[in-house]
């Protein structure tokens, strides 16, 4: 559990019980009263603590067992791409090798054929011709058989190619459908912890109103100046209590921020190497024809890196935010959405693409290939760039909301 928000439940719970201990010494009413009071109240905490703490127990494992899933379905579609890679560079050797062959056997038959001619220079005109013809058929079989042979190989290349493809695209769909669960999950979680927290405001209702009616019970049996004082001192430990409650509501919105920030801040690095793939092919002089073997990999290595850091930032603050009690609806909801967009483009393929197969284009001279995934980049450096802005504004307009007036707004108490 978080030290904060630990320490959030202590203060919590210390301003509950110091409210509850007050109404105790204040109270003029016999002993049994209060008793009563201290019981319906004690009950009500105990059965919404052991409420929340199922309800997050079952969210933390859906969430291990959907994660779990999802790496698998990664490492099952590294695992595809990998063996269809396999699959096309072992056809394209294979054609390959065959040109070589056919290339070695036309030259054999050329040069044996050379030695004929030379044999037949005493020969008759007819025997020479008849030579040329038959040294004519054999290479045209040769060239079509060759030809037949060479078409079957492109067929079966490009059969692979597109089964392998497929093969990717299913299993991604996998994938795609099991975050949409975990999504759905989460939600789930959001909407059965907000019900529970309004049927917990339900009940301390039920208390606060018998508490009242014991107030004025008590009222009736206590001299006027006993009231009064009785009644400042309640009110001043309300006004405690309530501003404790705004303190960590917004001590808890800037702490869920700052791990947003986190997650947020990966995206601006991944900018940034984007911005130089794109600006080493697109300078302002014109298109780059070649690029220093190398000269880009620190920057795909940033992309990788950040990639990967963004994921398990990611994760950390789903864990937080599971282990939170002040969290305001809202403002879940909003960093959830945001965290979507990004999600979406740090695992896009494009990018997967940029990173894997640019850095061997560029070593094997591929400019062409390289040009295409230089286009790639600079789509998704453009995306990138606007959620660079949608973040920056978002967090600002955030920060305003939930963490310079925060008893303005409605907070998660479990």
């Amino acid at each position: 559990m978080d030290p904060v928000f630990l320490g959030c439940i202590v203060l919590a719970s210390q301003a509950f019980n110091a409210a509850m201990d007050a109404a105790d010494r204040l109270s003029a009413n016999p002993k049994a009263r209060v008793e009563a009071l201290k019981k319906m109240s004690q009950e009500r905490e105990e059965s919404h603590q052991e409420a929340m703490k199922k309800l997050k127990e079952s969210q933390e494992e859906f969430e291990s067992s959907s994660r779990r899933k999802e790496e698998e379905a990664n490492e099952r579609i590294r695992a595809q791409k990998e063996e269809n890679n396999e699959l096309i560079e072992s056809h394209k050797l294979r054609i390959k090798n065959e040109e070589e062959k056919h290339e070695a056997e036309v030259k054999m038959m050329n040069q044996e054929h050379l030695l004929t001619v030379q044999k037949l220079k005493s020969e008759s005109k007819e025997v020479k011709e008849k030579a040329e013809i038959e040294h004519k058929m054999k290479v045209d079989k040769m060239e079509k058989e060759y030809k037949n042979e060479s078409e079957s190989a492109k067929q079966k290349l490009e059969i692979a190619r597109l089964e392998g493809k497929e093969k990717v695209a299913k299993v991604e769909k996998e994938k795609e459908e099991l975050v949409q669960q975990r999504r759905k999950g989460l939600d789930e979680y959001v909407r059965v912890m907000t019900e529970m927290h309004e049927i917990y405001l339900k009940h301390s209702k039920e208390i606060n109103d018998k508490n009242r009616q014991l107030k004025l019970e008590n009222a009736k049996l206590r001299r006027k100046e006993i009231s009064k004082e009785n009644n400042k001192a309640l009110e001043h430990i309300k006004h405690n209590y309530d501003q404790l409650l705004v303190q960590l509501t917004q001590q808890n919105s800037r702490n869920v921020l700052e791990r947003f920030r986190l997650i947020a801040n990966h995206a601006i690095p991944i900018h940034n190497s984007l911005k130089s793939i794109r600006d080493e092919f697109n300078p302002g002089t014109g298109t780059a024809l070649t690029v220093d073997t190398g000269r880009l990999d620190p920057d795909f290595e940033k992309v990788r890196e950040e990639i990967n850091r963004f994921n398990f930032e990611k994760t950390n603050y789903t864990q937080y935010v599971m282990n939170t009690n002040l969290t305001d609806p809202r403002l879940f909801k909003t960093c959830s959405d945001f965290i979507t967009q990004m999600s979406k483009l740090v695992g896009a393929n494009e990018l997967s693409l940029i990173c894997s197969h640019m850095p061997r284009a560029i070593d094997n001279g591929k400019w062409e290939d390289a040009r295409t995934y230089a286009r790639m980049s600079t789509q998704l450096c453009e995306k990138f760039s606007a959620l660079n802005l949608s973040l920056e504004n978002g967090i600002n307009q955030l920060t305003l909301d939930y963490t310079q007036a925060p008893e303005a707004r409605p907070a998660i108490q479990q």
